[in-house]
């Protein structure tokens, strides 16, 4: 039996070397992740509520824009929460982490180790 042999497309094209595919993925990465901010971002200033909570927080000079406003509410929601999520059988530790979480905390007090993917177990 006779095999076609199929021609390049490019013929003279260099292959990609690893670190090119690296550099693309890393591009291609980071784009994805800019979307999805912006989509997120986007989604949560319509809300009639939340621009109604930033603007009381901006005039108030609480934050001084929406940025630090937004980042410091998560960060509160989460310190708020976390006794309750480590006490919750459902719900993981965010990741463990032996070094000191950025804000200061631990985030595995019960001693949770990381599985092969670095989730807390």
């Amino acid at each position: 039996m006779d095999k076609k042999r199929i021609a390049p497309h490019e013929p003279q094209a260099a292959l990609l070397s690893a670190e090119d595919v690296d550099r693309d993925v890393a591009s291609l990465s980071e784009a994805l992740i800019e979307e999805r901010a912006k989509r997120i971002a986007r989604n949560v200033l319509l809300r009639p509520d939340v621009c109604q909570i930033l603007k009381a927080l901006l005039e108030s000079g609480t934050c001084e824009n929406e940025e630090e406003a937004i980042a410091r509410g998560l960060k509160t929601l989460f310190v708020a929460l976390s006794p309750a999520l480590e006490e919750s059988p459902d719900i993981k530790c965010p990741g463990y982490r032996a070094a000191p979480h950025p804000m200061g905390l631990r985030l595995c007090e019960k001693g949770h180790k990381p599985d092969s993917s670095g989730a807390a177990s």
